[in-house]
Order: structure tokens, then C-alpha cells, then sequence
């Protein structure tokens, strides 16, 4: 099963899970059983990844593949494919 866009895009940025939690308000565990498809993120918690990681809430919780293997992010409210 692919990854969820979250940990694509924390990667993307050069993140690690501790720097996620540490800027969202969380803890590394909690990040990585989200990007596990474990649990899902309260709205609140799912705001503060979206801000972190530059990208409209919605898509953390989507495949890379369910977004457009060619998707660029010009900002945090667009998605542009080429």
C-alpha cells in the first residue's frame, strides 16, 4: 500500500517525525502511527500538519497516487499538475 501524502510531503521538506510533532504540537509517536494509516488526526491536529507541511488539510490523508504522481503544490491553497 502506498504512503499517505503526509509522510511523502514531510520527506519532500527534509523533516523527520520528531521536527513534525515538535512544530505541530504533538509527539513522533502520534506522527507515525498517522503516516502508518493507523489512526487519523483529530480536525484540530489536521490543521496543525497542514500548516507545518504547507498543504491543504484534506490531502495528508490521501495516497500520492490518489493525488497526481505530477502534482505540484504552488501553495498551501492550489495543486497543480503538469
Amino acid at each position: 500500500m502506498p504512503e499517505l501524502f503526509a509522510r511523502y510531503r514531510r520527506r519532500k521538506l527534509g523533516y523527520s517525525q520528531t521536527l513534525e510533532a515538535e512544530l505541530a504540537g504533538t509527539d513522533q509517536a502520534k506522527i507515525s502511527r498517522i503516516e502508518a494509516g493507523l489512526v487519523k488526526p483529530d480536525d484540530r491536529l489536521l490543521a496543525r500538519l497542514a500548516e507545518v507541511l504547507g498543504v491543504n488539510p484534506p490531502y495528508l490523508l490521501l495516497r500520492p497516487v490518489e493525488v497526481h504522481e505530477d502534482a505540484t503544490f504552488v501553495n498551501s491553497n492550489e495543486l497543480v499538475t503538469s
